[in-house]
């Protein structure tokens, strides 16, 4: 899935951690986890 390193680049760069990502993107912590290493690809919904 194309992209999702995007994600944690991201995240690291905005010095988040996974919990608190998740906690302002509305989803879980193993959900997010999952987006970053490719294994699902988060809705546009979760993207916006």
């Amino acid at each position: 899935m194309a992209g999702h390193g995007l994600i944690e680049r991201a995240r690291r760069a905005a010095g988040l951690t996974q919990s608190e990502l998740a906690l302002r993107a509305h989803t879980s912590r193993p959900t997010l986890s999952a987006y970053e290493n490719g294994r699902k690809s988060p809705s546009l919904e979760t993207v916006e």
